[in-house]
């Protein structure tokens, strides 16, 4: 339904073994028909949503990572809007199969929202994937499983490859109950693998 989500995110190494990432996503979609209580037209109602991502992951040894991240995020819907923070925190670990990568995520822990009067939290998320990776030619593909407190569970999968160590492109999808085609494609570059751009 014409529903675009937007994102970008900058990762820097700060030490050999800890990194910072900052991000911004923004979904929006075209108006909406509004109508009264007694069903007429009242114009074109906007729907938007921006989250901004502060993240940490430090590698604690070679084989075990931990990242942990705070968004702080807004809201509109018509005439309300809402801003609120929620917090993530995953765990990423390299198995004794060379290439292969498992991790598990809890996100937005703790945040709540309040339109008008009426206070929720936000989705509660659970994720866990795997990812494989190719050396030659530098190939990744990776899937995940996510569900959230108010949602079916849904799999995604997806496909970078790299190209002279520099330069990345992907593709993926995601799969629900009701959908099977829902595809997405980023593009990313770094800079001496200490500066990261997606």
């Amino acid at each position: 339904e014409d529903i675009r989500m937007e994102n970008i995110t900058v990762g820097y190494y700060l030490l050999k073994n800890l990194g910072i990432a900052a991000g911004l996503t923004h979904m929006w979609m075209p108006g909406i028909e509004g109508r009264d209580n007694l069903g007429q037209p009242i114009g074109s109602i906007d729907v938007s949503s921006s989250v901004m991502n502060l993240g940490f992951g430090y590698k604690i040894i070679p084989s075990l990572s931990l990242g942990i991240g705070v968004k702080y995020f807004q809201d509109k819907l018509a005439t309300y809007s809402t801003t609120g923070f929620g917090f993530d925190a995953g765990l990423m670990v390299k198995t004794f199969l060379k290439g292969l990568s498992l991790g598990v995520a809890v996100q937005n822990f703790g945040g709540k929202v309040t339109y008008d009067s009426e206070e929720q939290k936000i989705p509660l998320t659970f994720r866990g994937g795997v990812v494989y990776k190719l050396y030659m030619p530098s190939i990744q593909f990776a899937v995940d499983v996510v569900k959230s407190i108010d949602t079916d569970y849904m799999a995604n999968f997806g496909i970078e490859y790299v190209f002279r160590n520099q330069f990345s492109l992907r593709i993926g999808n995601r799969f629900t109950a009701l959908e099977t085609f829902t595809p997405s494609f980023s593009a990313g570059f770094n800079f001496k693998q200490q500066l990261y751009v997606d």
